[in-house]
């Protein structure tokens, strides 16, 4: 026989220092693995030089630098202001910047516009495996904070489908190489 046992109450207040929590475990592993995804743009910069226009790759690195240079500047600010604060100040900072790891996932995501059907495929490939190595990164290094690990795959994966769509169905009508449809299915 299983004894029957009530589940916890749950109050308001728990619900919302158990969000807080998460919040601080998130933020202080931001702090550690901020490094990772900085060092990821000149290598991928490095592996599309000879494919792609100096321009492009200059707009995308400028976008890249910038969400990065932005999740410092919050780290920042969260250790200055939040870090020792109580649960309120965590939900109400988290709140006010939860957009920033969303948007950092959609510049990655995008990326996809330098390189796939535009670069040789030994580069397309390394670019994938850049990808799929943040994405599983990421998956790590944010699921502490569920919400925002969602967010952050929709966003990257969602910003490369995006763009593998227009390419193939937009720009190539269908009439590309075989091989792409199941990319995208």
């Amino acid at each position: 026989m299983k004894p029957e046992i009530p589940p916890a109450i749950s109050t308001p207040a728990e619900s919302r220092w158990v969000e807080a929590e998460l919040i601080r475990s998130l933020m202080r592993t931001a702090r550690n693995t901020q490094l990772f995804g900085l060092v990821l743009i000149p290598i991928f910069l490095s592996v599309l030089w000879s494919d792609v226009t100096l321009g492009a790759l200059a707009l995308w690195s400028l976008a890249a630098f910038s969400i990065a240079g932005a999740r410092f500047w919050i780290i920042r600010v969260y250790v200055r202001d939040v870090l020792t604060a109580g649960a309120q100040a965590h939900l109400e900072f988290f709140r006010r910047y939860r957009l920033l790891w969303t948007a950092s996932a959609l510049v990655w995501g995008l990326s996809t516009l330098l390189f796939f059907d535009r670069a040789s495929l030994q580069d397309q490939f390394v670019c994938w495996l850049i990808l799929s190595g943040l994405a599983m990164f990421s998956i790590n290094s944010l699921s502490n904070h569920l919400q925002t690990v969602r967010r952050y795959l929709d966003a990257l994966a969602g910003g490369a489908i995006a763009v593998m769509l227009w390419r193939v169905g937009v720009e190539l009508q269908f009439g590309g190489p075989p091989f792409q449809y199941w990319i995208i299915g």
